[in-house]
């Protein structure tokens, strides 16, 4: 089990690698939350939006989530907008 579970960071992650994320690169989402020390609950209520939508945003299990999502969700961090995207994956 995480470290993290049930638990708020006392500090900002010092590396990616310690922000839980499920075996997986952790999203820039899931950094800046963690960064912020915002529980997913948290950062719904803050962005207006729902909590589901943040898990599923961090697992990956939304393709698309609409522009202004993203820009709520940038809002709520105090971020640029771009900054919440994933770099694309180089071509081969």
């Amino acid at each position: 089990m995480s470290r993290f579970v049930g638990k708020r960071l006392d500090a900002c992650p010092a590396k990616v690698d310690d922000v839980p994320h499920m075996g997986r690169r952790p999203t820039p989402l899931a950094i800046f939350r963690a960064r912020a020390q915002l529980t997913q609950q948290e950062l719904a209520a803050k962005a207006g939006i729902s909590a589901s939508a943040i898990i599923d945003i961090e697992r990956r299990n939304t393709r698309d989530p609409q522009m202004r999502t993203w820009q709520r969700l940038a809002d709520a961090l105090g971020v640029d907008i771009t900054e919440l995207f994933e770099p694309e994956e180089a071509s081969a």
